[in-house]
């Protein structure tokens, strides 16, 4: 009919001016395609995404709420899901969570939904509600594996060692090739000090997954802290190799290479690592002894230089958080 046809219309240069970025034109053939049908899926999703990149987060929330009621359960899941994966991507985990707090009331025994708000907090390092949430989402499905897994991290970051080596021992039950399980293990065997066993979790991590640039560090830092200095640099080396960017290893590699007087060894990673992160305050630091033990003051002071403002301006930013 001739009516849907201008619909139809409206809408497609209502999508044609979102991709060019004209959000206001677009808005306008958009709203236009609601006055004649309140419901269209198309226009309120488009409508709600226009306000979002507009940072317009209530205005945006209120027309995906119109959008989803107007759909199927499995398909409000999906986009409940989709919704939370765009505030995933831009970082914008207020309104993350915002939407999951919805979708609980729609589906409040929906493990998933527990599990990503879970997530959400814990970007956020609201690490509570992030375990309580996980929590939740384990209880409606004790066979939950990544949500077992990412209240083990949580127990392990807080040093919760003999609640998070439970969670993970019962899950490696299940999921005997599971690398993470052993090298959370290992996190928590040398948070207590028992580096031998966390030396063999990191070992059996390997042996499912060499590949994990976490568990070189971490065998890394246990051989460095027993004076096994070759082990120690095979092991940064391994963790560069598998994970090009992986700063801590560089600076740990560097450090040893120093204190061995293997300047150019250790000046080669540096500057690898300078690559990466130009604004680290150690990189610089580091580069300021190794020119300082070549006698190139001049050299050694514009690194040191370097590292207190930006040591003094990472003091700063942390303070204002």
């Amino acid at each position: 009919s001739y009516g849907k046809t201008i619909l139809d219309m409206n809408l497609k240069l209502g999508n044609i001016y979102r991709k060019l970025g004209e959000y206001k034109l677009s808005k306008e053939y958009y709203k236009k395609v609601l006055n004649e049908d309140p419901e269209n899926c198309d226009a309120l999703f488009s409508i709600g995404y226009i306000y979002y990149a507009n940072e317009d987060e209530d205005l945006a929330f209120d027309y995906f709420e119109k959008f989803l009621k107007n759909l199927s359960k499995k398909v409000q899941i999906d986009y409940f899901i989709e919704l939370v994966n765009i505030a995933h991507k831009e970082n914008k985990l207020k309104f993350g969570r915002r939407v999951l707090e919805k979708a609980i009331k729609f589906y409040p025994d929906y493990p998933p939904f527990y599990y990503q708000l879970g997530i959400l907090y814990k970007k956020d390092n609201e690490l509570t509600l992030a375990e309580k949430n996980l929590r939740i989402a384990i209880e409606l499905d004790d066979k939950y594996s990544v949500a077992i897994k990412e209240l083990g991290q949580i127990l392990s970051l807080e040093g919760r060692c003999e609640d998070a080596k439970i969670l993970f021992e019962k899950l490696l039950e299940s999921e005997p090739t599971c690398d993470i399980c052993y090298y959370y293990l290992g996190k928590c065997y040398s948070k207590i000090k028992d580096f031998e066993r966390a030396k063999k979790e990191f070992k059996k991590a390997l042996l499912i997954n060499y590949d994990n640039a976490n568990c070189h560090f971490e065998l890394g830092k246990i051989y460095e802290k027993n004076g096994n200095i070759n082990d120690a640099i095979r092991e940064y080396l391994n963790a560069i190799d598998v994970r090009s960017y992986f700063i801590e290893a560089y600076l740990s590699l560097s450090k040893l290479y120093i204190n061995k007087y293997e300047f150019d060894k250790a000046e080669q990673y540096l500057m690898k690592a300078l690559k990466y992160d130009p604004e680290n305050p150690l990189i610089h630091y580091y580069l300021g002894l190794i020119y300082q033990s070549r006698g190139d003051s001049e050299k050694a002071n514009k690194e040191f230089g370097k590292y207190k403002k930006l040591n003094k301006d990472a003091g700063r930013l942390k303070r204002k958080r």
